[in-house]
C-alpha cells in the first residue's frame, strides 16, 4: 500500500491550504508580556541578592569573628601575659587584631564580639572596630568604636 489515494488529506502536512496564516500577536501585548517577564526576573535577582546580604554574609562574618575571638583567647591565655590573673604585658594595638570583648546582654546572653583595632573595610568584615588614636578601653575613659552593621 504505497499509495494514499483513499486518504482525503494526502499531500498536506498542516491543514487546508486555504487556511489563513495565524495572525501576528498584538505588538502592545508582546511588549507588556516581555516587560512582565523581565520585571519578574529582575525581582528574583534582587531577592537572591537580599538573601545573600542578610544570611550568607552573616555566616561568613560569624566564622571570621570566631577566628578573631579564638586568637584573642589564645593571646590572653598565654603564660607570658597572665601572671596570677593580672596582665604583665601591655599589648600594642595592631591593625585588625583583637584587644577587647564586647558583651551585649540586652541582645541575648551569648551575644559578644571581639573588638578589633582599626576601622578599615577588612577589619570591619571581622567585627566591630576601635578608632585609632582614640582612648583605649578602660573603666574611666570614653571608648569610641565603629560597628560593623
Amino acid at each position: 500500500m504505497g499509495s494514499h489515494e483513499g486518504d482525503h488529506n494526502s499531500g498536506r502536512m498542516y491543514g487546508d491550504l486555504s487556511d489563513r496564516p495565524p495572525e501576528r500577536p498584538d505588538r502592545a501585548r508582546t511588549i507588556v508580556k516581555n516587560l512582565g517577564e523581565l520585571l519578574i526576573t529582575a525581582g528574583l535577582v534582587v531577592l537572591l541578592f537580599v538573601v545573600y546580604e542578610v544570611y550568607i554574609t552573616d555566616l561568613l562574618s560569624d566564622g571570621k569573628q570566631r577566628e578573631a575571638t579564638a586568637a584573642l583567647d589564645d593571646q590572653w591565655h598565654n603564660k607570658d601575659t597572665v601572671d596570677g590573673g593580672e596582665r604583665t604585658n601591655k599589648y600594642d594595638l595592631a591593625d585588625g587584631k583583637g584587644f577587647a570583648k564586647l558583651y551585649l546582654p540586652s541582645l541575648g546572653p551569648d551575644v559578644h564580639f571581639t573588638v578589633l583595632e582599626g576601622t578599615s573595610d577588612k577589619t570591619l568584615e571581622l567585627g566591630p572596630g576601635h578608632y585609632k588614636g582614640t582612648a583605649p578601653l578602660t573603666r574611666s575613659a570614653h571608648f569610641f568604636q565603629c560597628p560593623r552593621w
